[in-house]
């Protein structure tokens, strides 16, 4: 599902000011190469980006849900693709039960993850400023990156129909 994220303009500028003053690091291998990201580093470190995400985002994601669920968010942190940067086939399956993307910084449609459906590649119609929750157990991936940069949040979250709590 796409939720956009209608305080993405009024947001952007000190979302991307925040992530900036959180400690990163780049990574390289194989099957990803990313220009930085907090994934790698200790889980002790100040992460200021992060009151934004659960000051803003998630109340967001849930109203646009209609409250229907519980929303349970669990890992985040971001990466920022430089050029050529990518990341190889992965799912998060075990370990919760829905991915969500909130695509930061997106200048071009080839940007877009990839996500592999029914033995094909797709990818959703998504634009700066939207939020991809999709099942966790789905593979998905980001091409080599252009010359333009990609930030994305990723968080690993819980969802639980109220009506079974």
């Amino acid at each position: 599902m796409i939720i956009p994220y209608a305080l993405h303009h009024a947001r952007r500028s000190h979302l991307m000011n925040l992530i900036r003053d959180t400690q990163s690091v780049g990574h390289r291998d194989q099957g990803q190469s990313v220009a930085g990201s907090d994934y790698w580093i200790s889980a002790d470190i100040h992460r200021p980006y992060l009151k934004e995400v659960d000051g803003y985002i998630m109340p967001y994601v849930s109203q646009a849900l209609e409250n229907r669920y519980l929303i349970q968010r669990y890992h985040a942190w971001f990466q920022c693709y430089g050029p050529g940067d990518h990341h190889g086939w992965h799912c998060h399956q075990g370990l919760h039960n829905w991915s969500m993307i909130y695509y930061l910084e997106l200048a071009h449609r080839q940007q877009v993850t990839d996500i592999w459906i029914n033995n094909g590649i797709h990818q959703p119609p998504v634009t700066e400023g939207d939020i991809l929750i999709m099942p966790s157990t789905w593979y998905h991936r980001s091409r080599p990156n252009d010359l333009s940069p990609k930030t994305v949040i990723a968080v690993n979250i819980d969802m639980t129909p109220r009506e079974l709590l």
